[in-house]
């Protein structure tokens, strides 16, 4: 059986605490026996890329990964953009926090020293917040920075566990495994048809669809 495992987005304004968020619920989970992955948004390019080391000499061959191992670490680069959902499927561990990704489906906790009503505009499924004024426009529950173990007792009890499989095909009633970039051509090719249908809600959260083959 797959275990369940709970990821969440940090959210929030440059220099707003999103970091130093993460690094003390990093501590408190580990604390919990917790075993826990950081997945970090980031708009910059080339940011591994040093002109002088020969690690990036490597990472400009025609070589689609290239894998640096140390004693103490590993780090592999891949010379392509990945969907979050297709790291979320290849992703063990029991806590998965993900700093910024404000445009996804997963529940997000709301980081600020200010609110700045322009910056969370289009931004969906606000499940907490923590900063340092009361300001709360999404009615959820609210921590100061310092409520580190309430944060991450929050976490725990109510946020709910991420669904790795987000297609599931049947065919007699007998269910196909599918790997996770064939669920995403599948669910991007059945939804970038479904949505344009009238009537179709553009924010529904599940499409099913039954076929008969013959008549």
């Amino acid at each position: 059986m797959v275990r369940k495992m709970k990821a969440f987005a940090v959210v929030g304004p440059h220099n707003s605490g999103k970091t130093t968020l993460i690094r003390h619920l990093v501590k408190k989970f580990s604390e919990k026996g917790l075993s826990v992955a950081i997945i970090k948004s980031t708009k910059h390019t080339g940011i591994f890329e040093d002109p002088d080391k020969d690690t990036t000499l490597l990472l400009n061959t025609q070589a689609e990964k290239v894998i640096l191992v140390a004693p103490d670490k590993t780090t592999i680069f891949l010379k392509k953009g990945i969907n979050l959902d297709e790291i979320l499927i290849n992703t063990s561990e029991d806590i998965v926090i993900c700093e910024g990704f404000k445009g996804s489906s997963l529940p997000k906790i709301a980081v600020f020293k200010e609110y700045e009503e322009e910056f969370w505009k289009g931004i969906t499924n606000i499940v907490a917040v923590v900063s340092e004024t009361p300001t709360n426009p999404w009615d959820v529950p609210r921590f100061d920075r310092n409520e580190t173990d309430k944060i991450a007792d929050f976490v725990t009890n109510y946020i709910p566990s991420w669904d790795r499989e987000k297609v599931q095909l049947y065919v007699n009633n007998r269910k196909i495994e599918l790997k996770p970039f064939l669920q995403r051509i599948l669910k991007d090719s059945v939804w970038g048809f479904v949505k344009n249908l009238k009537g179709v809600d553009p924010s529904a959260k599940e499409v099913e669809i039954k076929i008969k083959i013959t008549e």
